[in-house]
């Protein structure tokens, strides 16, 4: 097993700053998906409910907890802009997949406007998957049209592994056959003691592989760092 080691200046200084938005839907771990109306004071309990009940442009926010289990895991962002926040910044505010994907996000509408979702101050954990396609890829994060953007957000502990020898896989990617406007935007934000178990060697024709990131030249990175992930041969 390597070790992949790279480092940057990275300062995790969290802000909760709202920015302009239509409406704001409150989560909370104690919240109820049932009685709960999306207000500070009586929030929804899972984060994929307040997606589903917002539209472009809304604001979620996070009550500080570790937010685990059905509806949080397995994210699902379909034709909306969102912006998710936390309250209390990344040391407290935990996404915990518990073993499964983390978010999938596809946004639709004019294509000559790139639409876009962003996270901040937010801990994305324990997510994993393992991937077999034959010469393709997956990854634990993806998008399919139109941008996703993290700020001051940390991935920790998280795994992707490849079954097949010409797989690829990867923490964040754009998915197969993705539209050409899709983007990452990653600033301010901590990799670390995540584990990539890539795909191997065919002959002298290549084969597969993995890393941390993959996705078109307008990905941007900006001050983020990457500290103590694993990257190995999993085939």
């Amino acid at each position: 097993m390597r070790t992949l080691f790279v480092a940057a200046v990275c300062v995790l200084e969290f802000n909760a700053v709202e920015t302009s938005h239509a409406a704001t839907n409150w989560v909370s771990t104690s919240g109820n998906n049932t009685t709960g109306n999306g207000s500070s004071s009586n929030p929804y309990a899972t984060i994929q409910k307040a997606i589903d009940v917002s539209a472009t442009g809304d604001l979620i926010m996070l009550k500080a907890g570790t937010y685990s289990g059905t509806g949080n895991a397995n994210l699902s962002i379909n034709n909306e802009s969102l912006m998710v926040w936390s309250e209390s910044g990344p040391s407290s505010t935990i996404i915990d997949a518990g073993r499964q994907k983390i978010l999938t996000a596809s946004h639709s509408g004019d294509p000559s406007f790139v639409q876009r979702s962003s996270f901040h101050g937010i801990t994305f954990s324990n997510g994993y998957m393992t991937y077999g396609g034959d010469w393709n890829h997956d990854s634990l994060v993806s998008i399919n049209t139109g941008a996703l953007e993290f700020y001051d957000c940390v991935f920790k502990q998280n795994e992707v592994k490849a079954s097949y020898v010409t797989a690829n896989v990867f923490i964040l990617a754009t998915a197969p056959g993705a539209s050409t406007n899709s983007s990452f935007f990653i600033k301010n934000s901590l990799f670390v003691s995540n584990t990539i178990g890539c795909g191997g060697w065919v002959n002298s024709i290549g084969g597969g592989g993995g890393g941390v990131l993959m996705g078109p030249t307008n990905c941007v990175l900006d001050r983020d760092t990457f500290v103590q992930n694993n990257l190995y041969a999993a085939t």
